[in-house]
């Protein structure tokens, strides 16, 4: 992301520098090098925006459990086809944030072709449970896996108007997250997680931004210590 501004920094400096010779020209030089300008900068907003993942996490704690008192996770993730290559970066995210907090973790990865017959809560709670864990956290993909597509709009110079531009998808990935107590088997948290990653979004920003909404959303929820810092020095 950060190579991608600078790349974009230097080419509309010298697109500037170029216009700022002929500015003492004419008048027409001018006005056009203002309106141009005014176009490329709108492009670039565009692109960055378009490579932005989004994260928004709807949830519901049950009222029996105890504020701050999620000692420990079990991650159980079962995800396919392009949302299996987020895999990597989310468990990085993950590490990173449970290992400053000092938080008790382990992370299972399931898929088509990685034990799918396993991926069922006896089977999960069992290997929980071995490991000595209280709380096991089941992730996986929701019904829908979908591109929305957008029409966002351009300044025309020529016309010195606003027009509509190119079709620019938005892919949407639908999961759920449920936790369970082990000692009782029953449900204590449960989410729906919407991602949004653009044309430009990669598997890495989008499986950054899963962890860190998921933990975020657990720390807004009173589920982990009072003292968990979700901060990440990116």
């Amino acid at each position: 992301m950060k190579a991608f501004i600078k790349w974009w920094k230097l080419r509309l400096n010298k697109f500037f520098l170029y216009f700022n010779i002929f500015e003492n020209v004419q008048p027409i030089a001018l006005f056009l090098m203002n309106k141009f300008k005014i176009l490329i900068i709108l492009l670039s907003s565009f692109l960055l925006i378009s490579q932005c993942t989004s994260t928004n996490v709807t949830s519901k704690r049950s009222k029996d459990f105890l504020a701050y008192s999620l000692t420990d996770l079990f991650y159980a993730i079962y995800l396919e086809k392009e949302m299996e290559k987020t895999l990597p970066s989310f468990k990085d995210q993950t590490n990173e944030l449970h290992e400053k907090n000092d938080f008790k973790y382990e992370i299972e990865s399931y898929g088509f072709f990685n034990n799918p017959n396993d991926f069922v809560y006896d089977s999960l709670s069992h290997k929980a449970r071995k490991a000595d864990f209280q709380y096991l956290l089941v992730l996986s993909e929701e019904s829908y896996d979908k591109e929305v597509s957008s029409y966002p709009s351009f300044y025309s110079p020529g016309t010195n108007s606003w027009s509509g531009g190119g079709n620019t998808k938005t892919i949407e990935h639908g999961l759920e997250a449920f936790i369970y107590d082990l000692k009782t088997d029953e449900e204590i948290w449960r989410a729906q997680i919407e991602v949004k990653s653009g044309d430009f979004g990669n598997s890495s920003q989008t499986g950054k931004s899963m962890a860190k909404g998921l933990i975020e959303q657990l720390k807004k929820d009173w589920m982990l210590p009072s003292d968990y810092d979700v901060f990440v020095n990116y």
